[in-house]
Formats: C-alpha cells, structure tokens, sequence
C-alpha cells in the first residue's frame, strides 16, 4: 500500500530535484531489506528459545508502530530511520513461514507453504491499487496510516487466534542437534538449498525496475497508458501467481518437491526468454503470465524442502537464514538488472534471467537426486531416535 509511492511522498518532504529524488528513493527502498538481512538470523533464533508465535506478533506489533510514524514525519531523513527501524522490527512473511513450518505435518508443507505464498501474492497484487486510490482521494500520508490498521488487525487476529504447540523444553533436548546457527548451516543439503533460494530470488527481483519502462517502450513512450499497462499486467501476473502457488503446493506434496522445483525452474526460465523478443504489451501479458503461473511454484517447493531438511526446533533459525539471503537477492537483483538494461538494452535482462532460470533448473536436477536420499536417510534415522525414545519412556512409566 505504501512502497509504490515512496518517490512522490519524497518530493512532498521537500526534495525537489529529481535526481535527488531518485537517489533517496533508492536509499528508502533498500534500507530496510539489507536491516532485515542483518537481523533476521538473531530473530529467528529468538523464535526458537521463546516461540514463533511472538515473533509474529513481534513484527505485526512492530509494523504498526513504524508505518504509523512514517505518516507523521517531516523530512526525508526521518522517513529513512523509520525505514531502518522497520527493517529491524519487522519481517512479518519470514515470521509467518516459521511459525507454519513448525505446526503443520511435514509431509503436508508443500501446501501450506503454497498457501502461505498465494495469500502474499494477493496482498502484493491489490495493496498498490488500493493504497493508489488511497493516495489520490486522501493525500500520501493516509496509504501508511490505513496500512499500520491493517496490520494492527492482523496482529490482534494472531494473538487471540493462533495456537502453537511450542516445547520451550525441545531446543534444550534435541542434543546439540541444529541448536545453533552454525549447525542448521552445517546440516547436510541445507546451504545447497539456501543458495537455491538466493538464486531464485537474485533472477526473480532482476527485471522488477526494468518492467515499467520496457512497457512504455513498447507501448510507444505514452507515460499515462504505460502507467496503466503496467499496473495490469503487474496485477494480473500476481493473480495467476496466486491461483498457482497453492495448486503447485500441493502438487509438490504428491510428485516430491524436487521434482517441481525441477520443472517450474525450467518452465520459468523457458516463458521469460521471449520476454525480450516481445514487440507489444498484450504479447508481453501473455508470456508474463504464463512466467508468473510457474514461478509462483518455486519458492513453496524450496521452503518445504528446507522443511524436511531441518529439525522442528530450528524452524525459526533456518527461516531467518533463508530471510538474509531473500533480502540480499532481493536487493542485489534489481541492481544487476539495471546496470545490464544501461548496458545493453531493455530487453536483455530478460534473456539473461530465463537463461538464469534454466542454468538453476539444470542444478537443480543435478543436486536433488542425492538431497532426497539424504533427506530419506535422515527421517528414517529421527523416525528410529523417536520410538526408541517412545520405548525408554513408556518403560520409565511403567
């Protein structure tokens, strides 16, 4: 609701050369994603000694605190520390994940991760048109006013409503096993599947700033109509990712993860190639869907393996890794995207990341064969830990 207007909410701060205003939107877009890599590892460790659910609560609460400032400061300089501050306080999809990895069955994470990521593409989908329609009947402070509410409610929905079967007990009792950071690091598949998602996220983020003006481009340079292509072909793409995330979730639930980690990369990379071979923006739609209908399966497939790779008790530590790395990716790519665009032209971001997209299929295939065995290998392991456990128990009562 808030993130789209930043540059003009810049420009009512007082900054009025352009210039200026691009480079302090720069610096209030990325401020608080490279906070948020910094902090979420200590966040996620905090979510295993004292509960997931708080840390939810934690950057709801959080969120509603800074967006609420944000509507209320006066210069430029205190819009960016409330950034920074919500870089730290927040994280609230991070949060989330961790706290569903951690309560439902394991072999059902591919779909509840795959509806985790249809509810976040619906909310990125329809939060700038509203905060649009907001911005323009009410003026530009209203967008972070309406969205700390929202927050508030959500915050208030998980405290009252959540319950989590959470053991402060169980972290002391895995014996050593992932009890800190640098053994969730240490286990077997997880950096593989880390990088993975760094790799997923660095080529999905790469033509994020190259899309607005690649649609004026070919849309013949008309700035207003180029605005509303945009717009369109940004909500439609998050609606087909939507309706996919939670279908291929469940899919990866039956076929193995691996398997449609595999094929989404691939068709992925497959459907953004012709991107950059697209002479209008109704044949830039059709293969923006069909990019955003197979992609929205990667990230779910990815987090449900992770799920399997690591022990209950150390959802919140792996989470908050993979939240630095998300950042990062999410940082760095549109970076690299617009310094290849200056470089050598609009459309050949979009070749490199279907070309990207098919290079991580390619691992992918190569790599998971020997993941899943380990994986296997591990369960059946815990499985025999467990009723031995079950045993000495039952025996200690009896």
């Amino acid at each position: 609701m808030c993130i789209p207007f930043l540059p003009p909410f810049v420009r009512e701060l007082g900054v009025r050369d352009e210039s200026a205003v691009l480079v302090w939107s720069g610096w209030l877009s990325t401020a608080a994603g490279l906070v948020m890599a910094l902090t979420a590892p200590m966040w996620g460790t905090l979510a295993d000694r004292h509960g997931r659910k708080l840390m939810v609560m934690r950057s709801m609460f959080g969120s509603v605190l800074v967006l609420g400032g944000m509507a209320y400061v006066h210069s430029v300089h205190e819009l960016l520390a409330l950034r920074m501050l919500q870089g730290f306080l927040s994280g609230t999809v991070a949060a989330s994940v961790a706290l569903v990895s951690s309560v439902v069955p394991t072999h059902r994470a591919g779909f509840a991760l795959g509806l985790m990521h249809t509810a976040t593409y619906v909310g990125h989908s329809f939060g700038p048109g509203i905060g649009g329609h907001l911005a323009y009947a009410y003026g530009l402070r209203v967008p972070f006013l309406c969205a700390a509410c929202a927050l508030l409610v959500g915050g208030m929905v998980t405290a009252l409503f959540v319950r989590e079967d959470f053991d402060p007990g169980e972290l002391r009792a895995c014996g050593g096993q992932a009890g800190t950071v640098r053994q969730v690091l240490q286990l077997k598949g997880f950096l593989v599947m880390a990088g993975l998602l760094f790799a997923v996220m660095f080529s999905g983020s790469f033509v994020g700033p190259i899309l607005p003006l690649y649609v004026e481009q070919l849309a013949g340079g008309a700035p207003g109509a180029a605005t509303k292509l945009t717009g369109n072909i940004l909500a439609l793409g998050g609606l087909a990712a939507a309706i996919s995330a939670t279908i291929l979730g469940r899919l990866g639930d039956r076929l193995g993860y691996g398997r449609v980690l595999a094929i989404c990369t691939l068709l992925t990379g497959l459907t953004l190639i012709p991107h950059a071979y697209v002479h209008t923006p109704s044949q830039l739609l059709f293969w923006r869907l069909l990019s955003s209908f197979t992609g929205a399966g990667t990230i779910p497939a990815t987090n449900a393996l992770i799920r399997h790779i690591i022990p209950r008790h150390a959802c919140g530590k792996a989470f908050g890794l993979t939240q630095t790395l998300s950042c990062l990716g999410w940082g760095f790519g549109p970076l690299a995207g617009g310094a290849l665009a200056a470089r050598f032209g609009m459309a050949m971001p979009f070749l490199v990341v279907g070309l990207g997209f098919v290079a991580i299929a390619a691992v992918v295939a190569w790599t998971m064969p020997g993941l899943m065995r380990s994986i296997a290998a591990a369960a059946s392991v815990a499985g025999a830990a467990g009723a031995e456990r079950a045993r000495e128990e039952a025996a200690a009562g009896g």
